[in-house]
């Protein structure tokens, strides 16, 4: 380990310590300018988020609404509190190229119109 990661590690109990740990647990609002752009401003108000230490996992759970989200790399759901599946999506990565492919065509198709225009 390089000397900053030592030191912050020896902070905070050293390494032993810290293998000990599985979750880190945070209650936050997020409420910013994206939220209310996107007319939802309180959508993330006052909500917990827990996230593994061990594996690749974040759930956030949305106080006074009996919902949660979780979020996995091969998997994103939305649930009740008690676990009950609404909505899952396996491969959520995919999303991501899709919506990727979709903009560079456009973004092509455009610079093709322009071209055609000039």
């Amino acid at each position: 380990m390089n000397d900053l990661l030592n030191l912050a590690v020896e902070a905070h109990g050293d390494l032993k310590r810290w293998s000990q740990l599985k979750v880190v647990k945070a209650s936050v609002s997020i409420t910013e300018e994206l939220w209310q752009l996107k007319a939802r401003p309180e959508v993330l108000k006052d909500v917990v988020v827990d996230g593994q230490l061990k594996r690749q996992q974040l759930t956030t759970h949305l106080i006074g609404k009996n919902r949660r989200t979780v979020f996995m790399p091969d998997r994103v759901s939305i649930e009740s509190e008690s676990g009950v599946l609404e909505e899952a999506r396996g491969d959520p990565r995919s999303a991501f190229q899709e919506s990727r492919n979709l903009y560079l065509s456009q973004s092509t198709s455009a610079r093709s119109n322009s071209a055609e225009d000039s």
